[in-house]
């Protein structure tokens, strides 16, 4: 497989962790969309391999706070 696209994890205080590669955007962006909707506590992003630029990122969902009764 010609990768070209790496996934890596946002790891607070410390360099992303690689967590696997695609050959296209589109495969990559829905593995980013599946690793998202898996862990609503982990920010996850694309980089380009050739370019090295960020091409796509998830963003972190908030915790919702109880409903007050």
């Amino acid at each position: 497989m010609n990768t070209q696209y790496d996934l890596f994890e946002v790891v607070p205080d410390q360099f992303p962790r690689w967590i696997g590669a695609a050959a296209n955007l589109a495969h990559a962006k829905e593995r980013l969309n599946d690793l998202a909707q898996s862990s609503s506590e982990r920010e996850y992003f694309v980089r380009d391999f050739c370019s090295g630029s960020v091409v796509a990122h998830s963003q972190k969902r908030q915790a919702r706070k109880p409903a007050e009764a």
